[in-house]
């Protein structure tokens, strides 16, 4: 119930803090722009975007380049003192645990609430007993992440990880999934499993991620979906869907993202008829060939690269990849993050934002 409360109060503080700042509402609708970046241009742009009624650019990129700088601050100050960090978030840094004392003490003066440390620790530093513990870290990459402690035995427990690649999906053991495979790659990770050990536990179940139809467009695509069924098994405006990962590609190249009615039992989906969430297209036989195992999920995910870092394709320490721009090279982008739940399924695509480039006109 307090969980409940804390996300509602975060989610609230958020919009009103930060939110309003920052909103843009984008529409699909074709329309020509003035762009304004290093240069001024006009230019056609697929998607007309609208700034909220409380947008201030100024203020809602300092909110986020202030959290920035305090991280850069930070990871300044580590380096400086010879210490490390594990990995950071907008608000939260995991620091080596012989400087996070010292650390704290030096962002203190700007603590504007005295009373509570400006840096505080989290809960999950803590055991039972309310004593500090000794907590390790294992990264895939940048997003994929955990912390977690060695048991009297020796076997590792986690006790905070990233859904990152993985909250998008269902399971029939909803709340303990992703602590239980977290607790598998560890496993694997200390030599206790075999990876085939590891990957044959999901080697019966299937990716499977939930999706509510708001958009009138996905309406329209699962119409052949509705099509002999009788009107209280017909899929409704805000009713839910279960999507697939795709295994497949169409004629032209494009992945078939399998979209079928909702049915509590996950493991049944694969086998209904669905439609490609992108082409539209029914599919109605060997349908369970077109959806992607858990177990190979699983396995990109451990094996997930890094790209944003130099050596991010490799173990170790990751170094900080250094970028150099060019003014001609630099592309306009709107909002990346308009459709959050079909992003995440679905992935990103060209069509996921819109790009603002200037109109060239040349002469010979």
């Amino acid at each position: 119930m307090f969980d409940i409360i804390q996300n509602v109060l975060k989610i609230i503080a958020n919009a009103a803090s930060y939110g309003v700042f920052i909103e843009i509402d984008t529409e699909d609708s074709k329309c020509e722009v003035d762009a304004y970046g290093l240069e001024h241009f006009k230019c056609k742009v697929s998607k007309k975007e609208k700034f909220g009624r409380f947008f201030h650019p100024l203020i809602s990129t300092m909110l986020t380049s202030g959290a920035r700088l305090l991280l850069a601050m930070a990871e300044t100050w580590l380096r400086k003192h010879r210490g490390y960090y594990a990995f950071c978030d907008t608000d939260s840094m995991a620091v080596s645990p012989f400087n996070w004392r010292k650390l704290q003490e030096y962002f203190e003066p700007l603590n504007p609430m005295p009373g509570e440390p400006f840096l505080k620790l989290e809960a999950e530093n803590y055991d039972e007993h309310h004593e500090l513990m000794e907590l390790w870290f294992y990264g895939i990459s940048a997003k994929r992440y955990v912390l977690y402690y060695l048991d009297e035995k020796g076997e590792p427990v986690p006790v905070k990880w990233s859904s990152h690649g993985l909250g998008h999906l269902m399971h029939e053991q909803e709340s303990e999934w992703e602590k239980q495979l977290w607790t598998n790659i560890l496993r694997h990770a200390f030599g206790k499993i075999s990876k085939e050990q590891l990957l044959e536990q999901y080697a019966n179940d299937y990716g499977i991620a939930e999706l509510a139809v708001t958009k009138p467009h996905l309406l329209r695509r699962v119409k052949s979906l509705n099509e002999g069924s009788r009107p209280d098994k017909q899929i409704k405006p805000y009713n839910f869907v279960l999507v697939g990962s795709p295994t497949m590609v169409s004629k032209n190249g494009e992945p078939i993202i399998p979209l079928t009615q909702f049915t509590s039992h996950y493991d049944w989906a694969p086998y209904q008829p669905f439609i490609d969430a992108k082409g539209g297209r029914l599919y109605e036989e060997n349908t369970e060939l077109y959806w992607k195992k858990l177990d190979k999920t699983v396995e990109d995910y451990i094996d997930h690269p890094e790209n944003k870092f130099e050596n991010g394709a490799h173990h170790g320490t990751m170094q900080r990849c250094h970028l150099y721009l060019r003014k001609d090279a630099i592309t306009y982008i709107g909002k990346e993050g308009n459709e959050l739940e079909e992003a995440e399924i679905y992935g990103l695509d060209e069509d996921s934002y819109v790009e603002y480039r200037p109109q060239r006109t040349y002469r010979r």
